[in-house]
């Protein structure tokens, strides 16, 4: 059996305190769409900017991560989590 890595995969909501990290496994993602929720005080055009996760292309865990800590870094939002849900991103 060949080694899994476990990587930190963590969206962008504000208003909430909270921030849900959870392990996945080293993988690629493709999402066809890319749903923001919980946006109450900044645009989902902004936050699309922040993630500079492009639609349709082939996204390492890391990278979900670096888009996770971009998002984060903004200084915007109380919470952020990526949850991946077959081909959408939300």
């Amino acid at each position: 059996m060949g080694n899994l890595r476990a990587s930190v995969f963590v969206a962008a909501f504000s208003g909430a305190s909270a921030l849900c990290i959870a392990p996945i496994w080293a993988q690629d993602f493709s999402f066809q769409s890319i749903k923001i929720e919980g946006n109450a005080n900044v645009d989902a055009a902004s936050i699309l900017k922040f993630a500079q996760v492009p639609q349709g292309a082939t996204l390492s865990a890391a990278a979900l991560n670096d888009a996770f800590q971009r998002i984060t870094d903004s200084g915007l939002f109380e919470s952020v989590e990526l949850l991946p849900s077959g081909n959408t991103l939300v």
